[in-house]
């Protein structure tokens, strides 16, 4: 018999999904935090995190690389805020290869409110 109220989502495919979202979050951070361990990035580094409304040239990350930023974070996506529902970067991919070509180290990040 299953309990009248669980903390966790209880309606089956939405419950695997949500685990699978944490997961992924949680593989993620670990990635990035490898990393930054590995290549010694510290809190004192420049970078800059990149979503949809960012440029997708190659000029517009040279731009930032020339200033010494050594790092860049693309946003995937997210879930929640204001506007209460999912959202995917149309740009994310694009951004993505852009990144790893022009910037010492690139992650990503999906935002979870």
């Amino acid at each position: 018999m299953r309990p009248a109220y669980s903390f966790w989502n209880t309606k089956g495919r939405t419950n695997k999904l949500n685990k699978l979202k944490r997961w992924v979050v949680a593989l993620a951070g670990a990635v990035a935090f490898s990393i930054a361990m590995i290549t010694g990035v510290s809190a004192n580094t420049l970078g800059i995190d990149v979503a949809s409304y960012q440029g997708t040239t190659t000029s517009y990350f040279n731009s930032f690389k020339q200033v010494g930023d050594n790092f860049t974070i693309v946003k995937l996506g997210g879930r929640g805020g204001g506007e209460g529902s999912h959202y995917s970067n149309p740009k994310a991919t694009t951004l993505m290869q852009l990144a790893c070509k022009q910037v010492a180290t690139s992650g990503v990040n999906l935002v979870i409110q």
